[in-house]
């Protein structure tokens, strides 16, 4: 029979009394919940009369218990370390299909803002959401503001609205729009990150490639949003462009080789 000495004992006492910690933490890993967000790999960026939006196709999956998301942060960074930062904007919903003889079965879908979304437990969702660029929206905010104020003062002395082309709200307002509407040639990362319960938990990170067709594409939307602006605060119009010039890529994993894109234009996906 092996004896013990006061120090052994001691030592045993003491780890013995960490014992009901451990099982705490290990019943607290094991039925933790967690959430799962798998992309699409095909997404889509267009210059609009908003500023960048970003859509994205995926699947959420809650495990454990389920989630309230009130909201999905996007970062997306360039190898030279330029940054666009998006918020969720609006998802794409179902609400019925019409069949056409020539056609066949057509889904409509319709636009709509996000608060929140709710996430059960085990249960998938499939969603189409589309984020905007949030540090474009704080300037053209502040810009509107600034704009309709000069448009107001116009306006009570009976003078012009062209004259707000002269003011540099106007014109930074342009810039603006070019600063957003030029993007960089080379290898992306997109980061994805969710805020829940107050707390925000960065999900997965995905790569993607520019290439020049793509920065051109892009950009040939800003003559658009030149118009739209001159329509909105001059003319009091609402038309709405067609922005059609939109660029799409695919998202990889770090560990897959991306083969090089040609600079041919990306054929439009549905």
């Amino acid at each position: 029979m092996c004896s013990l000495n006061s120090s052994e004992i001691i030592a045993y006492l003491g780890a013995g009394a960490w014992l009901p910690q451990i099982f705490i933490l290990i019943k607290y890993l094991v039925k933790r919940k967690y959430l799962t967000i798998i992309l699409h790999e095909n997404c889509n960026l267009l210059l609009s009369n908003t500023g960048p939006l970003l859509t994205l196709n995926l699947a959420i999956l809650a495990k454990r218990g389920d989630f309230l998301l009130e909201n999905i942060y996007l970062e997306l960074k360039h190898e030279k370390g330029n940054t666009l930062n998006f918020n969720w904007l609006w998802q794409e919903e179902a609400i019925g299909n019409l069949t056409l003889p020539e056609f066949g079965l057509i889904p409509f879908q319709k636009s709509k803002q996000i608060v929140a979304l709710y996430c059960q437990n085990d249960y998938i969702e499939d969603k189409q959401i589309t984020f905007y660029e949030v540090d474009f929206k704080r300037k053209y905010d502040n810009f509107q503001i600034r704009l309709n104020s000069i448009k107001s003062n116009l306006l009570r002395n009976n003078l012009s609205l062209e004259k707000l082309k002269e003011s540099q709200e106007y014109n930074e307002l342009i810039s603006l729009y070019q600063q957003f509407g030029t993007l960089i040639v080379g290898d992306w990362v997109l980061s994805l990150s969710v805020k829940s319960e107050g707390k925000i938990i960065k999900l997965l990170s995905k790569k993607f490639n520019l290439n020049q067709t793509d920065i051109k594409t892009y950009s040939e939307n800003i003559n658009l949003v030149n118009e739209s602006i001159e329509n909105n605060f001059i003319k009091n119009t609402s038309i709405e462009f067609p922005f059609t010039n939109v660029i799409y890529f695919n998202l990889s994993d770090f560990a897959q080789s991306q083969p090089p894109r040609s600079n041919s234009v990306a054929p439009k996906r549905d």
